[in-house]
């Protein structure tokens, strides 16, 4: 598997563990299954992940 196929953009857990790999340069201890494989654009891909839910949430939401 690869770790962009495991991470979900809408898991409040994955959310921070991104975030500790932002702050820190490495994943939290234990959160990447042993079995995922990192490809050389996995960071960008979960990246976009994360901006396409990011933006479907936004254009979903309704304005006042």
């Amino acid at each position: 598997m690869k770790v962009e196929d495991f991470f979900d953009p809408y898991n409040i857990k994955h959310l921070k563990a991104w975030r500790h790999l932002e702050d820190t340069g490495y994943w939290p201890i234990d959160f990447i299954p042993e079995d995922a494989e990192f490809g050389r654009y996995s960071r960008y891909m979960i990246a976009s992940k994360m901006t396409d839910a990011w933006v479907k949430w936004r254009l979903d939401y309704k304005e006042e």
